[in-house]
């Protein structure tokens, strides 16, 4: 396994470790009505979705520059398909606590962009800085 590879499962255990925190918090206390036992299936499918994500855009950062931009859409393309299908299965499966999950995924959604987000545009920044210090 890669370097940055390492370093995004490095920074997602810590990621997911703060996020299992924060649920024991919220749903022993002001929360505690709303759990549902599905919510670690929901955060497993979306780590490994994320996973799967950041090797497509690393893979698409190692071919020609032309065709990133296709590779870029076609992972985060397949990023949004599979939460869309899994979020459907979630919700056919338990849906009179839709609501519920729906707002979860959405909350996961946002911060796992987040997270890639930032994730990504290091490794691209670092990427340019050693190929700057191979120049020189």
């Amino acid at each position: 396994m890669n370097s940055p590879t390492k370093r995004f499962i490095k920074q997602f255990i810590i990621l997911t470790v703060g996020v299992i925190l924060l649920g024991l918090y919220l749903f022993s206390g002001p929360l505690k009505s709303s759990y549902l036992s599905i919510f670690p299936i929901i955060y497993l499918n979306f780590g490994m979705i994320s996973l799967l994500y950041f090797i497509m855009m690393i893979r698409a950062k190692n071919q020609r520059e032309g065709k990133f931009p296709t590779s870029f859409t076609l992972a985060k393309s397949t990023r949004i398909i599979l939460i869309f299908f899994c979020s459907a299965v979630y919700l056919l499966i338990y849906r009179k606590n839709a609501l519920q999950i729906i707002a979860f995924i959405v909350f996961l959604y946002c911060l796992f962009s987040v997270f890639e987000t930032i994730t990504i545009l290091r490794f691209f920044n670092m990427s340019k800085e050693t190929r700057t210090q191979r120049i020189k």
